[in-house]
């Protein structure tokens, strides 16, 4: 890849962890020549405790339920 490529992709994973809602776990991006496609998942911090599950979110935090 070119520098500027490798550039445009790490200024947009700060921004995507920087900026990401609090309960998105996941941002895809898929490109080719004739579309681009963004994919993104938010999961409930009540659904992880549920299930016993601890899950940081895109900026790094652990997700936690609100009082």
């Amino acid at each position: 890849m070119t520098p500027k490529i490798t550039n445009a992709i790490e200024s947009l994973v700060k921004a995507v962890r920087e900026d990401s809602p609090e309960r998105m776990v996941t941002f895809r991006l898929f490109v080719n020549c004739e579309e681009h496609r963004v994919e993104t998942k938010e999961v409930p911090a009540c659904a992880l405790k549920s299930a016993g599950i601890s899950m940081r979110n895109l900026r790094g935090e652990f997700m936690k339920e609100n009082p």
